[in-house]
């Protein structure tokens, strides 16, 4: 098979085409035909420089955690594999570890990190929906936004940084869904798409000081830019709200002024999850969330796709097709 690999870190130019054997499915996993994998900023990240949160990698890799395909084999205890071949899937493979990457014409995953694929999407919008998609659910469930009592009701105002980013435009669609009113940053050229995935406020981050002053009141916030936006957040989201952050931590001192002002706060890191990909799979079937892709590149290209991840500056996902 087809994949590709990469055996130092680097720029998108150690990504290289390489011939391996197809993986065999082992004790409770599945041998998929990749379809389509989301190439996202950690994968980027990985094969330039070792991360902290992914454990024992060990090189060469094939790099992709993202994944969208069709059931060819199941390993061994199949009878507790709810899948079978020829089945549609997605999800996201292993992660945070590395070992079976996605970016490959066939990969195996653990069939507890799947979910059958929506008959509506498209391979390209299936293979762009994992990660970010988990992101989001796990985010809102970690400071409770989703509880009955405390939740996010209607009228609550949700402030999401980066919302036309791959996190930020599928964040905005659950929690638009969920009741919330929508503030989402983005630059002024952004700003149609922004309304048409259901925001309500765009506003302008580069000619905006204070995005939380123009936002106010916001009773809770979705980060994903810098250490300021969290010292912003924290002072300033109404108390009994939230603040929740995909990238960077909350460190120590802003904790405790969130907690001093009665502000729920957490920090994560995305996990593999087949349960909520299920969930999410519910949500677009009910017409709540769709992923946008802005270009999908065949394997042969991925050095671009790399570079185009790398400027930050795609709205919504970039996927590979093997």
């Amino acid at each position: 098979m087809r994949a590709l690999r990469f055996g130092q870190h680097g720029g998108p130019d150690v990504v290289e085409m390489v011939e391996l054997p197809v993986p065999v499915p082992g004790p409770g996993e599945v041998l998929l035909r990749v379809r389509a994998a989301a190439l996202n900023p950690v994968d980027v990240g990985i094969v330039a420089i070792p991360l902290p949160f992914v454990p024992d990698l060990r090189l060469p890799a094939v790099p992709g955690w993202d994944v969208a395909g069709t059931v060819v084999a199941v390993g061994a205890a199949g009878n507790e594999i709810t899948f079978g071949p020829g089945d549609e899937v997605f999800g996201l493979s292993r992660f945070p570890r590395l070992t079976d990457g996605t970016f490959a014409e066939y990969t195996t995953v653990p069939a507890t990190d799947l979910a059958r694929k929506p008959p509506e999407l498209s391979w390209e919008q299936a293979g762009a929906v994992p990660l970010v998609g988990l992101t989001t659910l796990q985010a809102f469930e970690a400071i409770g936004a989703f509880d009955a009592v405390r939740g996010m009701t209607t009228g609550t105002r949700l402030l999401i940084e980066a919302a036309a980013g791959g996190v930020g435009h599928v964040a905005a669609q659950i929690a638009k869904a969920a009741g919330a009113t929508v503030i989402g940053t983005a630059s002024k050229p952004r700003h149609e798409f922004l309304r048409s995935i259901g925001v309500d406020v765009p506003i302008d981050y580069s000619t905006t000081s204070d995005v939380f002053a123009a936002a106010a009141p916001v009773h809770g916030a979705l980060l994903s830019t810098s250490a300021n936006a969290v010292k912003q957040a924290v002072r300033t989201v109404e108390p009994g709200g939230f603040v929740v952050s995909i990238s960077p931590p909350i460190t120590p001192e802003d904790a405790a002024i969130a907690d001093e002002r009665g502000v729920r706060h957490a920090a994560i890191l995305v996990a593999a999850d087949g349960a909520g990909m299920s969930r999410l799979a519910d949500l677009i079937s009910q017409g709540h969330l769709r992923a946008h892709v802005t270009r999908a590149y065949p394997l042969d290209r991925a050095v671009e796709a790399f570079e185009q991840v790398k400027s930050r500056r795609t709205v919504g996902k970039i996927v590979l097709t093997p």
